[in-house]
C-alpha cells in the first residue's frame, strides 16, 4: 500500500514488516522493518505527517493494527479473528443449574435470535431476539422453571445455525 498524508509526507509497505517512508515528496526514501518482521501491513492511513495506521490482516486467527507515531515509533494492538460463521463458543456452566451464559461469536452485526428446544427438538422459549455486534456476545440463558434435562440451544443469524446441548440439573 502507498499513502500520501500531504503533499511531503507518505510511506509505502512492503514484505515482512518492511516501511518506506519520504518527507520531500518522494525526492529521498528511508526504509526500516517493524520489530514485528513476520507481518505484511496491507492498508496504511494517515490523518498528518505523524499519526497514521496500518492493519495486518493475520491468517493465524488474528489482525494486527500498527499505530505510527514519531519517527518509525509503533504501537501494535492484536485484534481476535472473526469466524466465517455464527458459533457457540462456550456455554458455562454446563451442566447448569437455572442460569448458564452462552458465548455466541458473529462475523458482523447479524439478528440473532436463541432459542431453547428440548430433547424432542420442541420449542420450549426464546433467549433472545436483537440484532448483535460482531465478534463475542455473551447471553444469559435462563431455565427457571423448567425441568432437569437435556436442552438444545439453537442460534440463528441470518441463514446460518449453531446448536449446543446444555444440561440442566435442579
Amino acid at each position: 500500500d502507498m499513502v500520501f498524508s500531504d503533499s511531503l509526507h507518505g510511506w509505502v509497505t512492503g514484505e515482512n514488516g518492511l516501511i518506506v517512508q519520504t518527507s520531500d515528496g518522494g525526492e529521498t526514501w528511508t526504509s526500516y522493518f517493524l520489530e514485528e518482521s513476520a507481518y505484511n501491513i496491507s492498508e496504511l492511513s494517515f490523518i498528518d505527517s505523524t499519526l497514521g495506521w496500518g492493519v495486518d490482516p493475520g491468517g493465524a486467527g488474528t489482525t494486527k493494527i500498527f499505530r505510527f507515531g514519531e519517527a518509525h515509533s509503533t504501537n501494535t494492538i492484536i485484534l481476535p479473528a472473526l469466524p466465517v460463521k455464527p458459533t457457540i463458543n462456550a456455554i458455562y456452566p454446563n451442566p447448569f443449574n437455572s442460569i448458564t451464559t452462552l458465548t455466541l461469536s458473529l462475523p458482523g452485526i447479524s439478528e440473532v435470535e436463541v432459542n431453547l428446544y428440548d430433547v424432542m427438538g420442541r420449542y420450549v422459549r426464546s433467549v433472545v431476539q436483537e440484532r448483535m455486534t460482531a465478534g463475542e456476545n455473551a447471553l444469559r440463558v435462563d431455565a427457571a422453571g423448567l425441568p432437569s434435562g437435556v436442552y438444545f440451544v439453537k442460534a440463528t443469524a441470518g441463514e446460518y445455525k449453531a446448536v449446543k446441548k446444555v444440561v440442566l440439573l435442579k
